[in-house]
């Protein structure tokens, strides 16, 4: 079945109008989540998402610049070094109540990520943080994190029902107080 998965994931070939809004449902089901912000365009400063992660650990806030791409990423991708090099720019957050430096990178893709890109990446940028995810850690998560995603239902469709069975759950535990 995973195999099916990752075809699925793989057909997606429209990054802003497909890949996107299952990522924007899926990051903020995260664990340590705190927020996302999406950012397409001329303000997205080589992150296509900002999230705001909290470290149970030390008890602190990071953020996190995700990049986006479709398809395989090569060795000769020097779009996402581009996108990289972007995202240790300061920027604004929350409709510009906080001023933040991005303390990590994870770079998505809906199919692989070479062995050579990363070790590229890894070395250039050895003094940052980065991670990598590509399709199958990306079926992993959706598996643990969005499994209604496999229905045959759209992302918005299935954001749609989803909300309904909240409300309609809320709902009911009122009723039996």
């Amino acid at each position: 079945m995973s195999g099916e998965k990752i075809k699925r994931l793989q057909v997606l070939n429209r990054e802003v109008e497909e890949l996107h809004p299952l990522l924007a449902v899926l990051f903020p089901r995260l664990p340590h989540i705190n927020s996302v912000e999406y950012r397409q365009g001329p303000r997205e400063m080589g992150a296509n998402f900002v999230l705001e992660k909290f470290d149970p650990t030390l008890a602190v806030t990071e953020y996190i610049g995700v990049i986006v791409k479709i398809g395989k990423i090569q060795q000769n991708h020097g779009e996402v070094e581009r996108q990289i090099d972007e995202c240790e720019i300061e920027r604004h957050y929350q409709a510009g109540k906080k001023r933040i430096v991005l303390s990590e990178v994870w770079i998505v893709s809906n199919d692989s990520i070479s062995h050579g890109a990363q070790d590229k990446i890894q070395h250039k940028y050895r003094n940052k943080s980065i991670k990598f995810v590509p399709g199958e850690k990306l079926v992993e998560l959706i598996n643990k994190f969005y499994e209604e995603y496999w229905t045959d239902v759209g992302v918005k469709v299935g954001e749609y029902l989803r909300a309904g069975r909240s409300q309609e759950s809320s709902a009911t535990r009122f009723e039996f107080c």
